[in-house]
């Protein structure tokens, strides 16, 4: 209750005018009060200094006279003020010289005299002064007064009386005039008060405050009722667009809901369509991408049965239907006539190409045996045409509706989409018959290209065995030659030569450019193919009278990770430019390791001192057919297929091939190829382009196919062509070798299985039986021993199919005889094809001494006893053999590698590796002799040092 009394504006305002009038009148009347107290105390201390002043300026003459009693009857004068209760005179020296007590209360203790005067209040309430006394300019003593402030406070004991009568009748008058004012201030704003509170409560804005003050609350009253009219015109139009709003949102509600409904919808056609296309993508029958389609469909429309009849290509003829169930004799007779003669609606969709229905009113003309029922009854059929791009008709789209009315726009569009996307359908199925009819015939051109060209291949390279084989005998037989007939044999030979170059070019390039070339990355030592490729072109080199050098830049490795097949068949070509090409001067073969990371490259430079490149033509030699210059091709003579194929090899292979050149200076081919990660890959101690140096250099001048020695090797040759039999025979016997001749496959194999053979030679083409066919039964019957294929085809595949069949090796026609000899020998431990470095002297008689420091005794030691156990190993292989213990034998022949090379013989352990090698997997009893027979070999040329005895 008191808190509603106080919070009225009226009781504020009585409140506010009394808390402020008390206020105000507390502060004044302490304001008086503290003023009267300042004036008292500065009253009380003024006259103070008015008696000092008396007392000293009558006592100054008595003091200077030092005439101390007649100064103390001047202090008896203070007797007549009451407040002063004690006085003393000091003389000069600070000694009391005459005092004054009012009262022995007082006591008579007086304070020191000070050099200046002073005055100060004490904590009993007394107040006292200090003044020096002078005479005529001199100080002749002190004087000090005392006085009680009991005067002050009589006088302050009357002041709250005073005060507190001054502030209630003030506090009267001004709450008398408050609440005359208040009437006129909180009686209007009262008015307002409750004008707002009926608003507020019963939300009627029509009500107004009515009253007009004068003043500012008059002015407050116009402006509250100003703003309840605007409030009141606001609220009407915001009802009003509040009815519009609810009215709009309720539309659009509505439409929002028919937009979902029609969303869904199309994201449910849509997601139907993408079911279509994905089976359509992946490779589905037909039938089942237009039996999904037609699903989609009737989901879509229900009440519906939905066909696709497909129309036969370039006729007009109905073909099977799919999704409509018709007898057989309906179907014969929908076969029987054209749609331009029925009158249902796929009919006319047909013939208009443009969509029709059928109501249950217009059933005219409709054929039944069409199999098109229009109308069951009261039904309606829609057909839309399914067409090409081009407006070629496919099959029509029909649809069996059970209500008579035609599609509206949505039930079109779905139809329309449906036609489309069975057109896409058929026409890719279509497509996709063309392409498989086209790549069946391209099949067809390639395998009748491949068979052209294998049998052309044959055809040219059987005559040609002979033609290059006997043309190597008669210059071979040299001192029976004049020089003309000499000259004759050389054309024939160097012209045969060339066409089997030709030959070789056109097939590698329709070999790398039929397929994609398979490069297989697997260990490869690039020593052993260096040593290939320098072996194999070093004679060529040394008949042309220039030099053919190898060299490591850097540290050369065992083994790098690359196709070898393909790093030899690019080294071979490029060598063997740069061979053809250069006439005075050589050829350098440098290479190198270039490091980058885990992964290194192998880097080749193929560098030659012959005709050069021009600069203009430097972008083009790796295009096929491309040579430099024209006069180059008449003079070396080539096809200008060479770098185009090691251009393909070399990128398939995941490297790169540059040139650079100097027209008469020569040229210079790099190659680059990934080597793989070679850390912890050991390098060789001797590369291989140091031992193929010193081994050919001394070889070259003196050693020629008809020289290699094959003596007590026995040779089955399996060959029908009767030319071919005596050149190979000719050319084996003359080696040494023993030979033996059979006409076909069958031949052969009896031969094989009734005498034991070191090698046969397989011709692949035979009457009776095929050489594949033989190498096959061979190994059916564990033949272990090695068989080389003799064969001229040379297409893809066909290395791969006879090493498929059974044989060990693989030689294509014309055969010559120095790659022949090299495979024989091989088999005799008389020449290491193989292997990474050379050491074995050219001749059998050459002996072979350590490569450890043998002047050291202890190193010398170390050679001899290895050499004084080789012969007890070599018997005890022998005997493992016999036993067929390989695993064994495998150690053994490891203890051959690693101690051979420890005491200094390269070509043991070499020799000892292709053994080890030759034990992995199934190994061949004959095979393994072989390897054996080439240890036994070399311990007959062993010796600890040249100027030793071998032991």
């Amino acid at each position: 209750m008191l808190r509603d009394r106080l919070g009225s504006i009226r009781n504020q305002v009585q409140l506010l005018a009394a808390l402020s009038a008390a206020t105000a009148l507390a502060v004044a009347c302490a304001a008086f009060t503290l003023n009267d107290l300042r004036v008292m105390m500065t009253s009380k201390q003024q006259q103070l200094y008015r008696y000092a002043a008396v007392v000293a300026r009558n006592a100054g003459p008595e003091m200077a006279a030092e005439s101390w009693e007649e100064a103390d009857l001047h202090l008896g004068a203070l007797r007549l003020e009451p407040t002063v209760t004690s006085a003393c005179l000091y003389d000069p020296q600070g000694r009391v010289v005459a005092e004054y007590l009012r009262d022995e209360m007082f006591g008579d203790e007086f304070p020191e005299p000070g050099d200046s005067a002073w005055l100060q209040r004490t904590n009993d309430d007394q107040t006292q002064l200090f003044q020096p006394i002078h005479h005529r300019g001199q100080r002749v003593g002190s004087l000090y007064l005392q006085a009680t402030n009991d005067d002050l406070h009589e006088q302050q004991a009357n002041y709250p009386f005073i005060v507190g009568l001054v502030f209630t009748i003030s506090l009267a008058v001004a709450a008398t005039l408050a609440a005359r004012m208040q009437r006129r201030i909180s009686g209007p704003i009262d008015l307002l008060a409750k004008t707002a509170e009926r608003v507020s409560s019963e939300g009627d804005y029509s009500v107004r405050v009515g009253e007009r003050p004068l003043g500012q609350l008059g002015k407050l009253c116009a402006v509250f009722d100003a703003m309840l009219d605007r409030v009141e015109t606001a609220d009407r139009n915001l009802q009003e667009a509040h009815d519009k709003l609810n009215g709009r949102v309720r539309d659009r509600t509505r439409e929002l809901h028919r937009e979902v409904l029609e969303r869904r919808h199309a994201e449910s056609v849509a997601s139907g369509q993408t079911r279509v296309l994905q089976l359509l993508a992946s490779g589905a029958p037909l039938p089942e991408v237009l039996g999904a389609l037609i699903g989609e469909v009737e989901r879509h429309i229900g009440n519906t049965t939905v066909a696709i009849s497909a129309v036969e290509a370039n006729s007009e003829w109905f073909g099977d239907a799919i999704g409509l169930q018709i007898s057989g004799q309906q179907r014969e007779g929908l076969r029987q006539l054209p749609y331009s003669k029925l009158g249902a609606a796929p009919a006319r969709a047909a013939v208009t190409l443009q969509p029709e229905f059928d109501l249950h009113n217009q059933r005219s003309a409709v054929v039944d045996a069409s199999g098109f029922e229009s109308t069951a009854h009261g039904g309606a059929c829609w057909a839309i045409p399914v067409v090409t791009a081009d407006g070629r008709l496919l099959a029509v789209l029909t649809l069996f509706y059970k209500h008579s009315r035609e599609p509206n726009d949505d039930e079109l569009g779905l139809l329309l989409s449906a036609g489309s996307l069975a057109s896409l359908a058929i026409e890719q199925r279509n497509g996709e018959k063309a392409i498989k009819a086209a790549m069946h015939k391209a099949t067809e051109a390639n395998r009748s290209k491949s068979e052209f060209l294998a049998n052309m291949s044959h055809e040219i390279r059987t005559p040609l065995n002979a033609i290059l084989g006997f043309a190597d005998l008669l210059l071979s037989d040299s001192n029976e030659l004049d020089a003309e007939r000499r000259g004759q044999i050389e054309t024939i030979s160097t012209s045969g030569k060339h066409l089997l170059e030709l030959i070789n070019d056109v097939l590698d390039l329709s070999k790398i450019e039929a397929v994609e070339v398979r490069v297989e990355k697997e260990p490869t030592d690039p020593n052993r193919v260096l040593a290939e490729v320098m072996s194999l072109l070093r004679v060529k080199a040394v008949q042309k009278g220039i030099t053919l050098d190898c060299e490591w830049r850097t540290p050369a490795p065992t083994v790098v990770h690359t196709d070898g097949a393909r790093l030899r068949q690019l080294l071979v070509n490029l060598v063997g430019n740069a061979v053809k090409f250069t006439e005075h001067g050589g050829v350098r073969v440098v290479a190198a390791i270039e490091a980058h990371g885990d992964d290194a490259t192998l880097r080749l430079d193929v560098t030659d001192t012959g005709v050069g490149i021009a600069e203009d033509k430097l972008g083009e030699i790796f295009n096929p057919f491309v040579q430099a210059d024209a006069s180059v091709t008449r003079r070396f003579g080539g096809t200008g297929l060479g770098l185009a194929i090691c251009r393909r090899l070399t990128e398939a292979m995941g490297g790169s091939i540059s040139v650079t050149s100097k027209p008469g200076q020569g040229s210079c081919f790099t190659l680059r190829l990934p080597a793989g990660d070679l850390s912890g890959v050991a390098s060789n101690s001797r590369p291989v382009c140091d031992a193929v140096d010193s081994h050919l250099t001394r070889s070259a001048d003196s050693k020629s196919h008809g020289q290699v020695g094959l003596e007590g090797l026995r040779v089955l040759v399996v060959e029908d062509g009767e030319t071919n039999r005596r050149l190979i025979s000719l050319v084996l016997r003359r080696a040494g070798a023993e030979v033996e001749m059979a006409n076909n496959g069958q031949e052969g194999v009896d031969a094989a299985l009734a005498c034991d053979f070191d090698a046969i030679l397989m011709d692949m083409q035979m009457p009776v039986m095929d050489g594949y066919t033989a190498a096959s039964r061979l190994r059916e019957a564990n033949y272990g021993g090695p068989i080389i294929a003799l064969t001229a085809h040379a297409m893809m595949g066909d290395e791969q199919r006879c090493l498929d069949s059974g044989c060990s090796d693989y030689l294509t026609k014309p055969i010559e005889a120095p790659r022949l000899m090299a495979k024989l020998a091989a088999l005799r431990g008389e020449i290491a094809v193989e292997a990474p470095v050379l050491e074995a002297a050219p001749e059998s008689n050459e002996p072979i001494p350590s490569l450890l420091p043998t002047d050291d005794e202890e190193f010398c030691d170390v050679a001899a006893a290895f050499l004084a156990k080789y012969s007890d190993e070599l018997a005890r292989m022998a005997k493992l053999v016999d036993a067929s213990d390989w695993q064994e034998l495998r150690k053994v022949a490891h203890w051959f590698k690693g101690s051979g090379g420890t005491a200094g013989y390269t070509a043991v352990s070499n020799a000892a590796r292709d053994l080890e090698d030759s034990l992995k997997g199934s190994p061949t009893i004959a095979l393994v002799r072989v390897k054996i027979d080439a240890l036994r070999q070399l311990r007959r040329r062993l010796v600890v040092k040249l100027d030793g005895v071998p032991a």
